[in-house]
């Protein structure tokens, strides 16, 4: 399904950042916001671009713990339905269900995982790519039999026809959801204690003898005024720390710097064809989308607390001036850091 079928024509670009204190959106008057208003702010933007038959991509860079999944997918990842927080997907999700005009409106996403990991079939650093699709497994609504995969990336062999969940509800696509990211093999909640505080926190699978790395494409589709409208959202893991396990630190740093070569080969090459050649399927996804089916393109920059991560934090800054370098050339992108010190 393609909605940017001008090739001269690239998506509406955007850059956003979250610190470890507070969401900062992108603006020319460095207007700071709280969490509550960034998260509908945000999403009220997602929600416009979606009208009209929109296909919207919003990516998360940001070292590993920056919060990048829990923003994005918030209290369903640990199978709690009753939480106060909300996240990204509840406030997009629950104003489209929510309007007026369209009381039977229904939704339908499917879920992937891609875990990369080495291979131990030679000693370089190589690695093996599984895509696992995650909604397999989850009961569909009954009485849905509608069928949506033709809408999903037609022209895109590298990968599977997924299976849709279809849901007519924020409460049965957040258990559909969780119930999905319960399968996932490369996330899970890990129960951490220490001599001051006890917590969940999430994050890759500790398995240091074989680390794995995996990012989520979440792919959702639904109509708004009668209209097809797609947001894919891209749940990237990030980069960690020079203490890490040096294979479990490679693997993980690897993304970031195949997201860098991609865009900057897109935004550069003269005849507006990707030619990055990526073993990563997420990243071929991203830049696929970015040169021929968005309408919209997001990027959330997540950022560390820890001092550890101060080099990666300010990489990812960088990364997500990147994203946004060919429609601001002349801006130099210096809003994101100006924003950092407001």
């Amino acid at each position: 399904m393609s909605h940017n079928s001008n090739s001269n024509d690239p998506p509406s670009l955007s850059c956003v950042l979250r610190t470890p204190y507070v969401y900062v959106e992108e603006d020319t008057n460095h207007h700071h916001n709280s969490s509550a208003q960034w998260y509908a702010s945000l999403a009220a933007r997602i929600r416009t671009e979606l009208h009209g038959g929109g296909e919207v991509l919003t990516a998360t860079v940001g070292p590993s713990g920056s919060g990048k999944t829990s923003l994005l997918f918030g209290s369903v990842l640990d199978g709690l339905e009753n939480r106060s927080y909300c996240s990204l997907f509840d406030h997009v999700v629950g104003g489209i269900l929510s309007h007026e005009e369209d009381s039977d409106k229904t939704i339908a996403f499917s879920v992937m995982e891609v875990i990369e990991t080495p291979s131990f079939h030679n000693n370089n650093n190589t690695s093996e790519i599984i895509v696992t699709d995650l909604i397999s497994g989850v009961q569909k609504r009954s009485g849905d039999n509608n069928n949506y995969n033709h809408y999903f990336m037609e022209d895109d062999a590298d990968l599977p026809a997924l299976s849709y969940v279809s849901c007519s509800s924020l409460a049965e696509c957040r258990q559909c959801l969780s119930a999905a990211l319960a399968h996932s093999y490369s996330w899970t909640n890990l129960h951490t204690t220490n001599n001051k505080k006890k917590g969940e926190v999430l994050r890759p699978s500790l398995l240091l003898d074989q680390p794995l790395k995996g990012h989520i494409l979440l792919t959702l589709l639904t109509t708004i005024e009668e209209t097809p409208c797609v947001w894919k959202v891209v749940d990237l893991v990030g980069p960690m720390a020079n203490t890490t396990k040096k294979g479990f630190q490679y693997f993980s740093n690897k993304t970031h710097d195949e997201l860098r070569s991609a865009l900057s080969e897109l935004y550069n090459h003269t005849n507006n064809t990707i030619m990055n050649k990526s073993s990563n399927p997420i990243i071929r996804v991203i830049t696929r989308s970015l040169e021929t089916s968005s309408t919209a393109a997001m990027v959330i920059a997540c950022l560390s607390q820890s001092s550890e991560y101060n080099i990666l934090n300010e990489e990812t800054l960088q990364l997500a001036a990147m994203w946004n370098h060919h429609q601001n050339n002349n801006n130099d992108n210096n809003i994101i850091l100006k924003d950092l010190s407001g």
